[in-house]
């Protein structure tokens, strides 16, 4: 049962770019959880539309699959892998100190997913209106450096979401977040090679 509160997506919205900090605290203060199914799901169906036009689908077919059914289907498993990334992500956090488990971090920590949600979006625009690899240079490199400050922007606000939910500092997310990816990353290397090793053996 999600805990009633006055907080809501639209505040989180306006004010989680430049103050994360003060809107995690709130989150976490009243348990705000509403729309975090929908957040994962969005920013995973509207970075794959995102992505999914900027190639060249000539059939109706091809475009239908790759533009919507895909998307959908890339929206699905973006709360899937998520939730089960944010589980690990607890555990982790649990041995430097932190306070929430992989549910709790799951759903405050999907708010920060709104400026990737606007990102995409912005990238769908940029798909839209034509825009290329091969585009002119004083096009891509605007939109090569707005992409990028997102995105670093998109990490910091997710970083100082994870600090103050767990309750310590700031360098213990970010050895948290590192932690993460080095596990996972060796998750799929570890079968990759074992892989490699037995074929090079028969």
């Amino acid at each position: 049962m999600e805990i009633e509160s006055s907080l809501n997506l639209k505040y989180i919205a306006k004010n989680i770019w430049l103050k994360p900090e003060t809107v995690f605290r709130q989150i976490k203060a009243e348990g705000y959880s509403k729309y975090a199914y929908h957040l994962f799901f969005w920013a995973g169906f509207l970075s794959s539309v995102s992505d999914a036009l900027q190639e060249d689908h000539s059939s109706p077919l091809t475009f239908m699959t790759f533009v919507v059914l895909i998307p959908i289907l890339s929206g699905g498993l973006s709360i899937v892998f998520a939730y089960l990334i944010y589980l690990l992500m607890a555990a982790i956090g649990k041995k430097l100190g932190g306070q929430c488990n992989g549910d709790t971090l799951f759903k405050s920590l999907s708010y920060a997913q709104i400026p990737g949600v606007v990102l995409s979006l912005g990238g769908i625009l940029y798909a839209v209106f034509g825009f290329r690899d091969d585009s002119p240079l004083y096009v891509l490199i605007p939109a090569g450096i707005v992409l990028v400050t997102f995105a670093v922007w998109n990490l910091i606000i997710f970083l100082v979401g994870l600090a103050t939910m767990q309750g310590y500092s700031l360098g213990r997310a970010i050895a948290t977040f590192l932690l993460t990816i080095l596990v996972l990353v060796l998750i799929v290397l570890v079968p990759v090679m074992l892989f490699v090793g037995l074929g090079a053996m028969f």
